[in-house]
């Protein structure tokens, strides 16, 4: 890669899509300027600037890997900057750390010191979705935990059954 531009930060998005973190302004230029990235790539500019132009916009990594103007080498020092992109930690237990990208794979128990201390306190009945004590859930009489989506969904299906009778 061209050592006139510098390799945009990766972030990972909302939906935990490894990103270049986007710049504003030319995000912005983008949306509103009239032109899109298609007829970009048909203007004689060089493939060190187009590269730069789809970091700047918050091109995903993988997609980054896949454009025609991306040379390997630049690729890679995407993919090498994506392995240094901090994970979290977590705790299992005193004695074992681990790293994960998804809240699913916290076992029951586990604290996570990475992110306020979130306790995982069960496992939903209806769905097998793990609980933790930052969310909103219920536990019946006989010790049967649900999440907010299917608390919600069995309270609909009594209110529906209650119709049908009366």
């Amino acid at each position: 890669m061209c050592k006139l531009h510098p390799m945009q930060e990766i972030v990972k998005d909302d939906q935990g899509t490894m990103k270049f973190r986007s710049n504003e302004i030319v995000r912005y230029l983008l949306d509103h300027g009239g032109i899109d990235m298609n007829a970009l790539a048909m203007l004689d500019f060089p493939d060190e600037d187009h590269m730069q132009f789809a970091q700047l916009i918050g091109y995903s990594v993988g997609g980054y890997g896949e454009l025609s103007y991306v040379t390997d080498e630049s690729y890679d020092a995407a993919e090498r900057e994506l392995n240094q992109v901090p994970k979290h930690t977590y705790n299992w237990s005193c004695e074992v750390v681990g790293q994960t990208h998804s809240r699913e794979d916290i076992p029951i128990g586990a604290t996570i010191s990475a992110v306020d201390d979130i306790q995982v306190i069960a496992t939903c009945e209806g769905c097998d979705k793990l609980i933790t004590d930052d969310e909103d859930h219920t536990t019946d009489s006989e010790g049967v935990d649900l999440c907010r989506g299917c608390m919600d969904a069995l309270i609909k299906e009594t209110i529906e059954e209650a119709a049908k009778k009366g």
